[in-house]
């Protein structure tokens, strides 16, 4: 079975960026525990900060609903900005 899912920031500031990347760590993380395969078919790079903006996957494996119900969604990312460090926002 084969999917192909995309993370995004949309229109977001640099700090969403910053979550996209580091979801895709983390996703990408998933994906090889549990014994699936991906492939990065398009990404967009925030030219500021060096951070992915898009990304679109495909994933193959066996049980690919099970796995993405996990992650398909908003995902809340809360902690300080990395790049602007007396911003009082958290999310």
């Amino acid at each position: 079975m084969k999917k192909i899912i995309q993370l995004t920031s949309g229109r977001g500031p640099a700090e969403c960026n910053f979550v996209v990347t580091n979801v895709f760590k983390k996703f990408s993380e998933a994906c090889t525990k549990s014994d699936i395969k991906f492939d990065v078919i398009e990404r967009e790079i925030d030219k500021d900060f060096n951070q992915l903006s898009s990304v679109v996957i495909e994933l193959e494996g066996n049980d690919l609903n099970s796995f993405l119900k996990e992650w398909i969604g908003t995902i809340l990312w809360i902690g300080k900005s990395p790049y602007r460090k007396f911003h009082q926002r958290k999310n």
